[in-house]
């Protein structure tokens, strides 16, 4: 009786075990392709924008920049592609010019790179190497191994454009103020960066030291700048704005590299069911 209930068992457990075989089978020969085909148009979206970018008669994304809480910072940017093709600056901070307003803009012969959409594009080509070239063996370990990398490097593309770099701002690195028309003074710092689909504008009004400021005294007990070590000096920040603009381009981009980390997400969910 007892061999005839573990026999039971064991046929059971066969049968289930070729059951799940069977649906592991039917999901890499039916759903494999058309899912790693899905993740391809996705990408696709996100690749076009870079592609169309590159082309000389392209038209950029002219951006405007402005705030409804102040008109310390304001004008316009032009992004093709991963470069700053323009940009075109009005900015009146207290303490900065005699109050004055101040004009500048970034000379189109030199364009200012935007790296996080450059990082970006870069994973976004290579998980597109691993689709249009790479193998997918169809056996689970092969096709899973595969698709965790794919998904890895769309996170990466993801990620660039979500996360901000410090080291790559103000005080580690600033741009060329002989980039500006006309040359930003010493006492002003204007950077660019990327917030997911946006584009971002900073300006720092600062203040140098040959040494570190006091933090003693009337007129500083109430004093809450922040100081950075900056060419050898010390850099008080006494200024400061940041204006940010939809950017259409990046928008379809992050939103195609999204919706490809999804689908790649959701079939690794399918292949664990039968782990």
């Amino acid at each position: 009786m007892y061999y005839n209930k573990q026999e039971s068992l064991s046929t059971a457990l066969h049968k289930e075990e070729k059951c799940l075989s069977r649906e592991l089978e039917w999901l890499l020969d039916t759903q494999l392709e058309p899912t790693l085909q899905l993740i391809k148009e996705h990408l696709e979206k996100a690749r076009e924008v870079r592609v169309a970018a590159s082309e000389v008669d392209t038209p950029v994304n002219t951006l405007a920049l402005s705030s409804t809480n102040s008109d310390a910072l304001k004008g316009f940017v032009k992004i093709s592609g991963f470069q700053l093709r323009r940009a075109d600056l009005q900015i009146r901070l207290p303490g900065f010019n005699k109050g004055h307003l101040f004009q500048c803009s970034l000379q189109p012969t030199k364009p200012y790179t935007l790296e996080q959409i450059q990082t970006s594009y870069n994973y976004l080509e290579l998980a597109w190497e691993e689709l249009e070239f790479g193998r997918f063996p169809r056996y689970k370990d092969a096709v899973k191994n595969h698709l965790e990398s794919i998904l890895d490097l769309i996170n990466k593309g993801i990620e660039s454009l979500n996360r901000l770099d410090e080291e790559k701002l103000f005080p580690n690195r600033v741009c060329d103020p002989k980039m500006f028309q006309p040359e930003l003074p010493s006492d002003i710092v204007v950077q660019f960066y990327i917030k997911g689909s946006a584009v971002v504008a900073n300006a720092l009004i600062i203040q140098l030291h040959q040494s570190m400021p006091s933090s003693t005294g009337i007129l500083r007990k109430k004093n809450t700048h922040k100081i950075n070590e900056f060419k050898g000096m010390y850099a008080e920040i006494t200024g400061e704005i940041t204006v940010e603009t939809h950017c259409p381009s990046l928008a379809i981009a992050l939103n195609g590299l999204t919706q490809a980390a999804n689908t790649c997400h959701e079939f690794l969910t399918k292949l664990s069911m039968f782990e």
